[in-house]
């Protein structure tokens, strides 16, 4: 379950409502590298440059999935700067990394699976960075682990709740944001945080479920 909308901008973009990506987008947005370009550039602005030395690839590679992104929509050039003798170019972020579950199912399977291979990969080394440096010892953060057995009609149920989580986060950082820009450079800024929403099958379901059919 994934979801996707617009990058937020200012006290009223949580109000605006965005269209589904197009095809053009899914698909760009569907490779594991321009995604994690998509995602460094909701974090920040940057140029093809900085991300080839983030992501530990080769410049000329990053440029060409940099552009592809431009293309279809989803990233946006911000600004350009002289660099010894060429220009470099950098770029935001205009979508949020995310899908439709309509939109999500578009996509290969091996591609689905490189997506989340990427998404875990980062989320387990966040939460390794922050266990190492103190980052759970704010008084009101979170760790649950819930293991359940649900048919398919509660895996649905159980995906619609993480679905209107996720929705009701994103209010929450739109507010922030607007009450940000009305503080202008006050203290204190915002806690840098993270939310990660898993889902998944089981292995021992699923080993469970092939011998059933066997």
């Amino acid at each position: 379950m994934l979801t996707v909308s617009a990058t937020s901008k200012g006290p009223k973009s949580k109000r605006r409502r965005t269209p589904p990506p197009n095809e053009r987008v899914i698909k760009a947005v569907g490779h594991p590298l321009r995604r994690a370009i998509l995602v460094a550039l909701n974090e920040r602005q940057a140029s093809p440059t900085q991300l080839a030395r983030c992501f530990d690839e080769p410049v000329n590679l990053v440029a060409y999935h940099t552009g592809i992104l431009a293309k279809a929509g989803a990233i946006e050039l911000v600004r350009t700067e002289p660099r010894r003798g060429s220009t470099e170019h950098y770029y935001r972020a205009t979508m949020r990394p995310f899908f439709e579950d309509r939109e999500w199912l578009k996509l290969p399977l091996a591609t689905r699976r490189a997506v989340f291979d990427q998404d875990i990969k980062r989320i387990t080394a966040d939460i390794r960075q922050a266990g190492e440096g103190g980052g759970f010892d704010h008084p009101r953060a979170h760790v649950s682990w819930t293991t359940m057995d649900l048919d398919e009609q509660g895996f649905e149920e159980a995906a619609e709740v993480l679905r209107r989580a996720l929705g009701e986060l994103l209010e929450i950082q739109a507010r922030v944001t607007s009450r940000q820009i009305e503080k202008g450079a006050k203290k204190p800024g915002p806690i840098p945080s993270e939310v990660a929403i898993v889902q998944f099958e089981r292995r021992d379901r699923r080993a469970r479920r092939r011998r059933g059919q066997s």
